[in-house]
């Protein structure tokens, strides 16, 4: 059976909130800066010569020091990631099923309606932010937050010791959702 729990209207009570740490503080610079040479000419204020911007459907064995940036442009394309290590922040853009297999994340932001995330291979994702309707599935997420007043739904069918609902979205769990701790 699967469960849908919609927040309920508190009455002018405190409510604590745990903020998502900033863990991109990273300031040495990635040995595959090579990898943003074809968008050289997209001056963009929220990249640097660190950051990664994948516009193929699958990328293997890297280490990214900065951001990686899965493009908008792969739209409805499914998407791969292989023993990829991000030190900063995966940037879901594009795409529609993210397969994340033998990975280690920092942060995940999942800025796509309709995206699926699915972590397997004792992938990691240390922090996971929802900030459009989206499904994670799988194993290896430590803190999934759902905090993002304009967002109105996120799914859960993976293993999370930690879930923060704070905002009026609807929150399902699917019949492989064991959350720990549900705040």
């Amino acid at each position: 059976e699967n469960a849908i729990f919609a927040p309920t209207q508190s009455s002018n009570q405190p409510s604590s909130s745990v903020t998502t740490p900033n863990y991109n503080t990273n300031t040495s610079t990635n040995t595959n800066s090579s990898s943003n040479s074809s968008n050289s000419s997209n001056s963009s204020n929220s990249t640097s010569a660190s950051d990664y911007t994948l516009e193929d459907a699958s990328l293997r064995n890297r280490t990214i020091d900065g951001n990686l940036i899965i493009s908008s442009s792969l739209g409805s394309k499914d998407v791969t990631l292989n023993n990829v290590t991000v030190k900063g922040t995966v940037k879901i853009q594009g795409g529609s099923t993210i397969k994340a297999q033998s990975c280690d994340f920092s942060k995940v932001e999942m800025d796509k309606s309709g995206v699926t995330l699915n972590a397997s291979n004792n992938t990691k994702i240390r922090n996971l932010e929802y900030l459009q309707r989206g499904k994670i599935e799988g194993s290896g997420y430590e803190n999934v937050y759902v905090q993002d007043s304009s967002l109105s739904e996120a799914t859960v069918d993976a293993t999370v010791k930690y879930l923060e609902l704070d905002t009026d979205a609807n929150l399902k769990l699917y019949k492989n959702a064991d959350v720990a701790t549900l705040e």
